[in-house]
């Protein structure tokens, strides 16, 4: 039976989506300062119990890239969505990836901002889309495994669309992705990806840096393929306790990591 999945309480647009029987649809997870923010939900098969979901955050320095696993915007966010998409579908998880907003338009924290609510709004509608809200994972790709990191070590910024949803996960796995951002030793192409994207306010780059929230109560991470500052990060984060797993990874071994993390 097709479900109905609420757009949240702040959008002006149609108040819900309809999600297909297929267990695949596109919903407007969002409406970010007028903004409508889309999502796409892939699944194996619809029907059964509830599935666990894993979040998958494009890459693109937060100024590139989209959520289509095809066409420039994917090629400019990276290659592995597909086959990791794939991966998990065919181990019984769903799959959401979704449009954030980009730099220099949506300055930070505006992408992480967007990220949670895709996390909130996973939990608000998890009857409808079928998917265990205990069960929520994320996963990203460079600049997007950031944002995934993020959402493992912030706590206490959940305001906005979906009220009473909290945007906690249950595994992180980031790929190739930077756990710290400041200027020193940047050659010159990445530091005005930096610049771009973020700016030069130590406190921003600061806040925009996994690095800097590196302690006890994280979801078990699978830090893969290095990063900008990924050891440092793996480092704190073991010294508090976080199991952490790192090294060069297959698409096999991050569903792998997912199925022992969230089961």
């Amino acid at each position: 039976m097709a479900g109905t999945v609420a757009a949240g309480e702040s959008s002006t647009g149609p108040a819900a989506s309809t999600l297909l029987d297929t267990g695949q649809g596109t919903f407007e997870y969002c409406r970010a300062d007028g903004i409508p923010l889309a999502m796409d939900v892939y699944r194996r098969s619809a029907g059964g119990p509830p599935v666990p979901v894993v979040l998958f955050l494009h890459g693109g320095g937060l100024v590139l890239g989209n959520r289509e696993p095809t066409g420039p915007g994917a090629l400019l966010a990276g290659s592995r969505f597909g086959p990791l998409r794939d991966e998990l579908t065919a181990r019984g998880f769903a799959v959401a990836v979704i449009d954030f907003r980009l730099a220099p338009a949506a300055p930070w924290p505006a992408p992480l901002d967007d990220a949670r609510c895709a996390v909130r709004f996973l939990k608000a509608n998890a009857a409808a889309l079928a998917v265990d809200p205990a069960r929520i994972a994320v996963a990203g790709t460079g600049t997007g495994g950031t944002l995934a990191s993020l959402l493992g070590v912030v706590r206490g910024q959940d305001t906005g669309q979906y009220a009473g949803e909290d945007s906690t996960v249950r595994a992180v796995a980031a790929l190739s992705a930077p756990a710290g951002f400041d200027l020193a030793g940047l050659d010159p192409l990445t530091r005005a990806s930096v610049l771009m994207a973020l700016g030069r306010s130590p406190s921003t780059l600061r806040a925009a840096s996994p690095l800097t929230y590196a302690g006890p109560g994280a979801p078990p991470f699978l830090l893969a393929n290095g990063g900008r500052k990924s050891a440092e990060f793996a480092a704190g984060l073991r010294a508090a306790g976080v199991p952490v797993t790192e090294g060069p990874v297959s698409d096999r071994a991050v569903a792998d990591f997912f199925a022992a993390a969230v089961g």
